[in-house]
């Protein structure tokens, strides 16, 4: 805030974590919301399944090709 020129107060805002954070059944449903198809969830940068529990997880899917 400053008066006449002169900063008088000041705050810093920081966000933790700074990234989003999804689970696993809303990630997949803004997939499909999106049109992609064939939804696979990985285990965090592996190419094994992911678990109901793992925090830690990629998600790819397809799109169709526009008509």
């Amino acid at each position: 805030m400053e008066i006449n020129g002169t900063v008088v107060q000041s705050e810093h805002h920081r966000r933790s974590p700074e990234g989003r954070w999804y689970t696993q059944a809303q990630a997949s449903e803004l997939f499909r919301a999106a049109g992609y198809r064939d939804i696979r969830l990985f285990r965090g940068f592996t190419h094994e399944p992911a678990r109901e529990q793992d925090r830690l997880y990629c998600l790819l899917g397809q799109r169709p090709a526009p008509s």
